[in-house]
């Protein structure tokens, strides 16, 4: 009997596999964004945490007040300083103003007595003062006929008036004041009042 042979081979028969319910989709790219997630939470995620996540951002004078779920993380900005505690530590906060009128004093007696002695000084004290011939003897009088001591004495004067006049301008400012528990350390940022600072305060003395 012969035997027709069969040209060709059958066809492959596709076999497909039903799609599981509820099977997870295929992946593309990074995982989505977490829902309810601080919009700011990417820029300071390397500070965070394991299972910990960002609720508030506050600017506090040169800091970046971050609000975890966990702790407070105070980021100086334009620096690598990080000062942490958790909320349980918080003994006391407040934001005070005490403007610092000594200092604006001593600055104004350190300034009238530079100018005394850079300008005021006649020539004729220059000469009854004139001990080494490393001093400037009086001819016309004013700055050129003044001691080089006098100078000195004047300029340090002037320096130490425009230290002190600083610190009076920054005591102008306010201060945030944070007492922790423990060791009593306290934390102060010199800070000017805005509408965040009432925030930070209600929200440190809730969880605290």
């Amino acid at each position: 009997m012969k035997v027709k042979k069969r040209k060709g081979t059958q066809p492959k028969r596709k076999v497909t596999h039903p799609k599981r319910e509820g099977a997870h989709p295929k992946r593309k790219g990074t995982h989505p964004k977490r829902e309810g997630a601080h919009p700011r939470e990417p820029e300071f995620r390397k500070f965070l945490g394991t299972g910990e996540r960002l609720e508030s951002v506050y600017t506090v004078g040169v800091y970046s007040a971050l609000f975890s779920n966990k702790r407070v993380l105070l980021k100086k900005n334009l620096s690598h300083s990080l000062i942490t505690f958790p909320y349980s530590d918080v003994e006391m906060v407040e934001y005070v103003t005490l403007i610092n009128w000594v200092y604006l004093f001593i600055a104004t007696v350190l300034f009238v007595f530079a100018y005394s002695f850079i300008m005021l000084v006649p020539p004729s004290e220059t000469i009854t003062f004139s001990l080494s011939s490393s001093e400037i003897v009086a001819t016309h009088g004013g700055i050129s006929g003044t001691p080089l001591y006098y100078h000195l004495f004047g300029f340090t004067c002037f320096s130490f008036g425009f230290w002190f006049l600083f610190h009076f301008i920054l005591s102008l400012f306010g201060k945030l004041r944070i007492e922790l528990q423990g060791d009593k350390r306290q934390i102060e940022i010199p800070a000017k009042y805005n509408d965040e600072i009432p925030k930070i305060l209600g929200l440190l003395e809730r969880k605290g």
